[in-house]
């Protein structure tokens, strides 16, 4: 059966008619389509953006008709239907085509000859009309500011710059590029990556295109917002080679990695401190190390830190460590790493340690606020503690201030973050001639004014004092006023004395610190005698309330903290030898000591000390040639005559020249001028050769004492006598009369018992006051004595200040006591013991005239 050709041909030519008739009719509905889209889009009555997004509907749905291959004289023939109307044919050319021509070309499905239609029919029309300006006829797509990565971003970069023309053609003239480093530049500009792959390709000096102020592109780049930067330099590094790149990142001034790290600091608004993993400026900054960004790049001047807020530093930080942290997972090589983390280790103790533009540091507010977290959270990044604010405090004279709660715990807090070298150099650190542990001390004087039921070792001054002193507090230290931590110490009242000292024992600087001088030339040692020595002037509680209360129990001398106090010195290194301004040592203050005290102190000295030192202050003169036990008989022998003297007390001096006769003293120094003669100083001679058992002073110089000041009995004395018995004898007898009439007269209902007890304690009262007007006259007596003994003594102060003046007048007396001893080891065998005897009937070779005139008395 043959195959009939004709027929088969004619029909294959049927067929293609009709399959070309579809495709015509298939085409013009695509047309058709798309021109409807595009006419229904241009002329809407308002629109609410000048142009259209990138991903507006109408565009999506051009893109779809293209692809479907839509001719696009169909933009030719709509250009020609809207010339007419001006107000939709501008919208159509100056907005609607450029962002459709964009859209077309970064379409991945169109084919290239649709897109190549496509622009040359869009360059036509914008290049005819005069809506656009010759310079914008060439690439009507570029005045856009639309990137293909810009996403919902796409609208904010899409109004054109009016004066964009103007501003190309001033980088043109000031920086000489050409024109395709213009387009480069305001494709970095306006976030366009397809542009900038672009030009990139025709450029041949990538480091020598120039924006405004320097800035090179990658400057630029690092400017960019969000993931735009990343993208942009994702296509340098696979575009430029690597020397270019290397040149880009390390340009001179502020490099491009600078840029992108202070904008990031410095944003206006932190939502959190807390930095992602995904953070676009922290993978930026990872690329730019991996392509030879140096580390020395993240530390920022001293004048940037200074200007930046505190929250920016603190997220500075804590950017610097994000970055080190991500560093660790990236491709960086491990030199890169190693360098990078070093720095940033370098870096954050510089950002924390730099102060404000008000000389502020970071770290003192902090301690202000007692805030714990911060505070070992700034420590634990190196935060100098030794830093001083504008007021010389450092962190610890900070910390010590009454003011500054939770003391202890942010001290426990500093040395657990192992600050123990800048502990040492901050603890003896002075603000204005102060030391935190001066400052320590100083509180503890202060309330030591005040007494408390709380234990001195429970408070939290005494803690802190400890922790200070176990960690590096030195007690030689001085301040302004020289003194050291002993020097406070002695000052104290009540036991905090006892306990402050005790703490301070096992220091190694110890022995130096209790022999220093203060600014008046005092000692420790001197401070705690001088304060006995206050002590001991004033009353006695037994004083105070004997009449009111009877059998008061009186705390014990040696069960004080000042007696306390003066035994751990002397036990501890104290010299009794070293001399305050006034040529004073440790046993003038003692000499000078009312009562018991001085015994007392005396014995605890002779216990504590070596002879030779004992010996050596013993026979001391101070600033007016008195030695220790002249300072005492004068002291004694100089109180004024309505001071009467106690017996006791006169019994204490005795006994105090005594032990020091006993213990080296010269006896040649009990002989004093006898312009201190006097009946006390006779009595108290007269005692201590009593106690030692021997004659210690010339005979003619007793005798004439004993002539002056020895009691004498007179017929007047006598007769005074009687007459004061007999007066109080008949005064008892009257009293007791009258007392005895009104016990009678109530028996006899003369007057009522109430009026007869009140008559006799009346009489009760009167007689009792009459036995005391004696007692009441020395009382008197001893308040005006009080007044008169500062004038006296001011009196004996103007005097020669030594005795040297007298020495000649009594040199004949000190002749003759060296012959003294060798009389009384003659007699001592005739005399079981020494007792005052009466004077010979002869007289001795010295008269008491010749005596006179050879001590200068006329």
């Amino acid at each position: 059966m043959g195959i009939d050709i004709t027929a088969l041909t004619t029909n294959a030519d049927k067929l293609g008619e009709c399959i070309d008739k579809n495709k015509k009719q298939e085409q013009d509905r695509k047309d058709e389509q798309l021109y409807g889209i595009i006419k229904r889009k241009v002329k809407k009555e308002e629109h609410k953006r000048e142009k259209p997004r990138g991903q507006d509907g109408t565009l999506k749905k051009c893109k779809r008709l293209f692809e479907k291959d839509a001719s696009p004289e169909v933009l030719t023939k709509l250009e020609e239907s809207l010339r007419e109307q001006e107000k939709y044919y501008r919208y159509y050319v100056q907005c609607f085509l450029p962002v459709l021509d964009k859209a077309i070309e970064r379409s991945k499905k169109i084919s290239n000859e649709t897109k190549e239609r496509v622009k040359q029919a869009i360059s036509e029309i914008t290049y005819n009309s005069k809506y656009c300006n010759q310079n914008d006829r060439r690439d009507s797509g570029i005045e856009s500011d639309y990137s293909s990565d810009a996403g919902d971003d796409y609208e904010k970069h899409s109004i054109s710059n009016p004066n964009t023309a103007n501003e190309d053609q001033e980088v043109e003239k000031s920086n000489g590029t050409t024109h395709n480093n213009v387009q480069l530049l305001k494709a970095i500009k306006n976030g366009n990556n397809r542009k900038l792959k672009k030009y990139l390709k025709d450029c041949t000096d990538i480091s020598s295109i120039k924006a405004e102020e320097g800035k090179n592109i990658l400057h630029l780049v690092a400017s960019l917002e969000k993931k735009q930067k990343c993208k942009f330099l994702g296509t340098l590094i696979k575009t430029v080679t690597k020397e270019d790149l290397a040149q880009l990142i390390n340009s001179e001034n502020q490099t491009p990695f600078q840029v992108a790290l202070i904008n990031k600091v410095t944003k206006e608004k932190h939502e959190s401190n807390t930095i992602r993993s995904n953070d676009n400026t922290l993978k930026f900054l990872t690329k730019l190390l991996e392509h030879g960004a140096s580390s020395d790049n993240l530390e920022l001047s001293t004048e940037e830190l200074q200007n930046l807020k505190e929250e920016q530093k603190t997220y500075y930080r804590n950017f610097l460590e994000k970055l080190a942290e991500q560093g660790k997972k990236s491709k960086l090589k491990p030199e890169i790493r190693i360098n990078t983390e070093a720095k940033i280790k370098e870096i954050i103790p510089h950002t924390i340690n730099t102060p404000d533009s008000n000389d502020n540091y970071l770290l003192h507010p902090v301690i202000k606020n007692s805030d714990k977290k911060l505070f070992k959270e700034l420590l634990e990044k190196g935060a100098d503690i030794s830093l001083k604010d504008t007021d010389g405090n450092n962190a610890l004279h900070l910390i010590v201030k009454p003011e500054t709660k939770q003391k202890l715990k942010l001290l426990n807090i500093l040395l657990e973050t192992g600050q123990k070298e800048q502990f040492i150099k901050a603890v003896n650190d002075k603000k204005e001639g102060q030391t935190p542990l001066h400052q320590i001390l100083q509180r503890i004087q202060e309330k030591s004014e005040n007494r408390s039921l709380k234990k001195f070792e429970k408070t939290k001054r005494y803690e802190t004092l400890e922790l200070l002193l176990k960690n590096g507090a030195d007690i030689t230290v001085q301040d302004k006023d020289e003194k050291n931590a002993l020097h406070y110490i002695a000052s104290f009242k009540g036991e905090q004395k006892v306990a402050c000292l005790k703490l301070t024992l096992g220091k190694d600087e110890f022995s130096k610190a209790i022999n220093a001088v203060n600014g008046k030339e005092q000692t420790p040692l001197h401070q705690v005698l001088q304060r006995i020595q206050e002590k001991s002037k004033e009353p006695s509680l037994k004083n105070k309330i004997k009449n009111v209360v009877k059998n008061v129990v009186k705390k014990e001398f040696k069960d004080t903290g000042r007696y306390k106090t003066l035994e751990l010195f002397l036990q501890n290194g104290a010299d009794i030898t070293v001399q305050d301004k006034d040529g004073k040592n440790a046993l003038h203050y003692i000499a000078s000591f009312k009562g018991e005290q001085k015994v007392t102190c005396l014995e605890l000295i002779l216990n504590s000390v070596e002879k030779e030192k004992f010996s050596k202050a013993a026979n001391a003169a101070n600033e007016k040639e008195r030695t220790p036990l002249q300072v005492a008989l004068i002291t004694k022998t100089t109180k004024d005559k309505h001071n009467l003297v106690n017996p006791k007390s006169r019994d204490n001096t005795i006994k105090f020249c005594v032990k020091l006769l006993q213990n080296g003293v010269d006896p040649k120094q009990l002989i004093l001028p006898e312009r201190l003669w006097s009946k006390e100083y006779y009595k108290t001679i007269k005692g201590i050769e009593k106690s030692m058992g021997r004659a210690l002073i010339p005979d003619d110089m007793r005798t004439e004492l004993k002539c002056n000041f020895g009691r004498k009995l007179k017929a007047r004395d006598i007769v005074k006598y009687i007459n004061n018995v007999a007066c109080k004898a008949v005064t008892t007898l009257v009293f007791a009369a009258l007392a005895c009439a009104a016990i009678f007269s109530a028996s006899q209902g003369i007057i009522t018992i109430a009026t007869a007890s009140s008559i006799i304690a009346v009489i009760g009262v009167c007689y009792l006051i009459y036995l005391n007007l004696e007692n009441i006259y020395e009382g008197f007596g001893k308040i005006k004595g009080k007044f008169t003994e500062e004038k006296q003594l001011t009196l004996q102060d103007n005097a020669p200040k030594n005795d040297t003046q007298c020495n000649n007048s009594v040199k004949d007396i000190e002749n003759k006591s060296n012959d003294l001893e060798e009389q009384e080891v003659q007699k001592s065998s005739n005399q079981s013991e020494h007792t005052e005897s009466p004077p010979d009937t002869k007289m001795s070779a010295i008269s008491i005239n010749s005596l006179k005139n050879c001590v200068g008395i006329v």
